[in-house]
């Protein structure tokens, strides 16, 4: 398993601080993307 979380962001960014994904090879949980 993988935790991605945006830890900082610097000008425009599609997602907030603290948003986070999770990734297993079998599933993805979330996401850090925008629209």
């Amino acid at each position: 398993m993988i935790r991605v979380e945006i830890t900082r962001t610097r000008g425009s960014a599609p997602r907030e601080t603290g948003a986070i994904m999770i990734v297993t090879p079998k599933a993805i949980q979330g996401t850090i993307g925008g629209g």
